[in-house]
């Protein structure tokens, strides 16, 4: 193909640009040019400048080999043969093309019109300040208005701060601050213009004026529509709190002034304060950082205004409808093959479905990162759309894009979405067919389940929405002694409660000791699609002996293998693998830090532990995460919505009703769903923390 475009074009021009899909190409003499080539040349030229001793003006060598070395750097993929021709040109760095995004052009152009907009704001404040700065040939002193000479730098000082609060609303490409911005810009050339002789720097902010007009497309984040309404709303009555700050603070100064201060020098001198402009009233040492502390509120007036102006649409975290509840239901129950899909069927998440309505997702927003709970489930062909619907309405909001906990079916969707992966660790799953109580290496858990029924304890298997009021009511009181009051923990690998009409067909083992009292309990949810079930919670009371748990698990394990189960999801247990088989000396140095003291807090190596007790089989779960440096943010968001880090606010979500008065209100109410495939009675779940499904963090 490329021979056939220089074949053809080479004779009628000698120089041609090709509007190619991954980028314009350059041709000379019908043959290709690389960047990598062009830096090459200016490397060479650098240096023969720097050999034959020649020094030209301004540093011009250093600059030309600087160049040079950014285009090799930036087209190194074009160096290699097999890599050739497989990025999409930008003006920063070549990026991997990514079929499930939006490619736009000028990605890299907010960023700078960012950069810009701040600088030019920060010019504009320091000259409103300067003194003299206003010019004896200026427009307006042409005319003879030394006030009106006043009054421009008293607007062009809020306007640089404005732009400065505006440079990063900017950079993250928010659509209303652009609108603002071209505003202010165009504002600021024209008082340039007034000012006096500033015919440049008007040009220049003209100019920036005309760029950021230029790259409107580039600016795609949606505002928050109540924004502007709650700004211009509150924003007379936040400038007049400001100023009655001032006043207050000039009037209770008054006794440390040069000279007595009346009513109208007091309402002036509040207002310059406000604006960091000198005012009729001059303060004595004492008080000489008084105007500069006031000026301190305007200036973060002016700050929060441009940030309202700028924030993006904020993803309201509402509880899912009972229709969206219902399709998510029978879609799982349809095409939930996998242990954590039951686990999207939470109501403190967020519901995005495809467009036929066959596959969907549950996400959460946390430290802006749109965090995706586990693999999307649905019908296979309708997941790469999901995906991209996904990250648009992450672009949409300006949010970065993460799922937490996948496993190794979608690998290349994430990819095309431009995400990496990051271990995070392991899912421990129960084979009921091979695991038994017998050998050496169980000696521990049998000991414990022989201590437990010669005390007379003994399991009962039951279906959630068959159970009665007054057993919801004993297991609810379980559970609150075991919990109290903190909020349940989990997002990807855990319910947020026990409870409605989508966990009627749930399970629950119920341990009882030898008076027929309920001690402690294990919730299951279904794995639909294959003979499988996975942990959802651990309950026991804590007056009980030791080793309830683990009795709780062999002897459940046993009973569901005698109703067809063939795999229990007991436990996640993050960085397992760097506990239990470290590749390298780095993941030995880090599985110490997962098991030290500090970790403690997360229960990392006693659910590990835990889990290990059972020999069970061990599949990796994945983190996903957008950019080269977006592990860390997104690392934070994971540890929020799993409720792993404390948050500085309430969530938006209520807490859930106790067991038995929500069961009794909702799980009767569900009929036995027609699209629910052929499975056992009894499912289960992932579980927590070391009596949930363990920290998925």
């Amino acid at each position: 193909m490329r021979d056939a475009i220089a074949a053809d074009v080479a004779p009628r021009r000698f120089v041609v640009v090709e509007r190619h899909e991954l980028g314009p190409r350059l041709y000379v003499a019908g043959r290709r040019i690389h960047e990598y080539a062009s830096g090459l040349v200016l490397i060479a030229a650098a240096v023969l400048l720097w050999v034959t001793g020649r020094q030209p003006p301004f540093h011009a060598g250093a600059i030309v080999g600087a160049t040079g070395g950014w285009l090799v750097a930036k087209d190194w993929n074009d160096l290699i043969p097999a890599r050739r021709d497989t990025t999409r040109w930008t003006m920063l760095r070549h990026h991997l093309p990514h079929s499930l995004r939006t490619w736009r052009r000028a990605s890299w152009l907010p960023g700078a019109l960012g950069a810009l907009t701040g600088a030019v704001g920060i010019v504009a404040a320091a000259s409103a300040l300067a003194p003299g700065a206003v010019s004896r040939h200026s427009f307006i002193a042409s005319l003879g208005a030394p006030v009106l000479a006043a009054d421009v730098d008293v607007v062009r000082l809020p306007l640089g701060v404005l732009l400065m609060a505006l440079s990063m609303p900017i950079a993250r490409r928010r659509r209303r601050a652009w609108a603002f911005a071209v505003g202010t810009l165009l504002a600021v050339a024209l008082l340039d213009v007034l000012r006096g002789p500033a015919l440049e720097e008007a040009l220049l902010v003209l100019g920036l004026a005309a760029a950021t007009i230029a790259a409107r497309a580039a600016f795609h984040v949606d505002p928050d529509p109540g924004t502007l309404r709650v700004a211009l709303r509150r924003g007379p009555a936040i400038a007049g709190l400001a100023y009655a700050v001032s006043l207050i603070a000039v009037w209770a100064a008054s006794g440390h002034t040069s000279e007595p201060v009346d009513w109208p020098g007091a309402l002036t001198q509040a207002a310059a304060m406000l604006v960091l402009m000198p005012g009729p009233v001059a303060f004595t040492d004492d008080l000489v950082w008084l105007p500069v502390a006031v000026g301190a509120i305007g200036f973060a007036g002016a700050v929060a205004l441009g940030w309202a102006i700028g924030r993006p649409l904020r993803t309201a975290l509402l509880k899912p409808d009972e229709q969206a509840m219902r399709r998510g239901g029978e879609i799982v129950r349809t095409n939930g093959y996998d242990t954590l899909s039951f686990f999207k069927l939470r109501r403190d998440t967020d519901y995005l479905f495809n467009e036929d309505h066959r596959a969907f997702l549950s996400y959460r927003v946390e430290a802006g990162v749109l965090i995706v709970s586990g693999d999307p489930v649905g019908v296979a062909a309708g997941v790469p759309g999901l995906v991209r619907d996904a990250a648009a309405l992450a672009e949409r909001q300006g949010l970065k894009l993460a799922v937490l906990g996948a496993g190794p079916s979608f690998d290349g969707v994430y990819r095309a979405a431009g995400l990496r992966s990051c271990y995070l660790g392991d899912e421990a799953i129960i084979d009921t067919a091979t695991f038994t109580l017998d050998g050496r290496r169980m000696r521990k858990v049998r000991q414990s389940v022989t201590r437990l029924e010669r005390a007379g304890y003994h399991l009962d298997l039951h279906r959630l929405g068959e159970l009665p009021t007054a057993t919801l009511q004993e297991l609810d009181a379980i559970s609150y002694g075991w919990r109290g009051d903190a909020p349940e923990r989990g997002f990807s690998m855990a319910l947020d409660g026990i409870g409605g009409t989508h966990q009627a067909d749930t399970t629950l083992i119920v341990a009882r000791d030898a008076s027929g009292a309920i001690r402690g309990f294990l919730h299951l949810v279904p794995c639909f699609g294959r003979p499988a079930v996975s942990l959802a919670a651990m309950r026991r009371d804590r007056d009980t002996v030791n080793g309830l748990t683990e009795y709780m698990v062999a002897r459940g394990v046993d009973m569901l293998q005698a109703r067809g189960v063939r795999e229990v999801s007991l436990n996640f247990v993050v960085f397992a693998r760097w506990l239990r088989d470290p590749h390298g000396r780095v993941e030995r140095l880090l599985g110490k830090v997962a098991s030290s003291r500090p970790a403690r807090h997360y229960q990392i190596a006693s659910l590990h532990r835990f889990s290990a007790k059972f020999h069970p089989r061990w599949e990796r779960r994945d983190l996903w995460f957008e950019g080269l440096l977006g592990l860390p943010r997104a690392a934070v968001a994971a540890l929020l919505a799993e409720g792993q880090i404390p948050r500085l606010c309430r969530p938006r979500w209520g807490r859930r009703p106790p067991l038995a008065r929500h069961h009794s209100r909702h799980v009767r109410l569900m009929a036995p769903s027609s699209t629910t495939p052929t499975v056992p009675p009894v499912e289960a779940g992932s579980g927590l923390a070391s009596e949930e499904r363990g920290p998925s963090t």
